[in-house]
């Protein structure tokens, strides 16, 4: 498969994943929040990153994908030239926008950075994509600080980070040479641990699947 083929399959993949995530984590939001009494009347509050293309017809947008305790919300928006940014909107309301440390702005190439995850200190895990079209993971602390990484072995369309703990592992997937799919943590300090599991379908999309992959990850 070609990159511009995964990068669709994976897009498709994390469009998805990201929407089923953020109403779950919603609705974990508010189910533990404290309200005075009498005030039991849930809230909806629209996202629409700065920036983010909002023609119709475009396909374009804002796409939330994680909230922490605080209310704090991450997550990508496309513009008119559908590149991929990614966005912070505080408790409060108010947007920062970012793109990672080498991710491709090219107007048309749909390229750029998308956050999948973020902890309670507000620090946030994500991927961001070259000019290539290749994938690189990043972590970007709560000052803005980028730190990008691979994971040892990786090929194919690259490393997806998908969470992030309280600590600052990072667990998700990347994919091999043979563009088949494996899940990985790294440590705080930037150690990698990858796995395989027994009788999984280790094949890159000939053997009806892509291989395995890490979700999520608990303190």
């Amino acid at each position: 498969m070609s990159n511009k083929v995964n990068q669709e399959a994976i897009a498709q993949y994390r469009s998805l994943s990201l929407r089923g995530a953020l109403a779950l984590s919603v609705a974990l939001s508010m189910s533990g929040a404290v309200f005075p009494a009498g005030a039991q009347e849930s809230k909806t509050i629209n996202v629409d990153a700065p920036g983010a293309d909002s023609n119709p017809g475009d396909y374009s947008g804002t796409y939330p994908s994680a909230i922490n305790a605080s209310g704090a919300v991450t997550g990508s928006y496309q513009d008119a030239n559908g590149t991929y940014h990614g966005f912070v909107r505080s408790s409060r309301g108010e947007y920062t926008t970012f793109d990672a440390p080498g991710a491709d702005l090219t107007p048309g190439d749909y390229n750029g950075t998308s956050p999948s995850a973020m902890n309670d200190l507000g620090e946030i895990t994500g991927s961001y994509w070259d000019a290539t079209g290749f994938s690189h993971g990043f972590l970007r602390n709560r000052e803005g600080k980028f730190t990008s990484f691979d994971v040892s072995g990786v090929g194919g369309f690259g490393s997806v980070p998908q969470a992030i703990n309280l600590e600052g592992a990072v667990s998700g997937y990347y994919s091999d040479a043979n563009s088949s799919i494996h899940p990985f943590v790294r440590s705080p300090d930037g150690k990698f641990s990858t796995w395989a599991i027994a009788n999984a379908c280790t094949g890159n999309g000939s053997e009806g699947c892509y291989g395995t992959g890490a979700s999520n990850l608990n303190a």
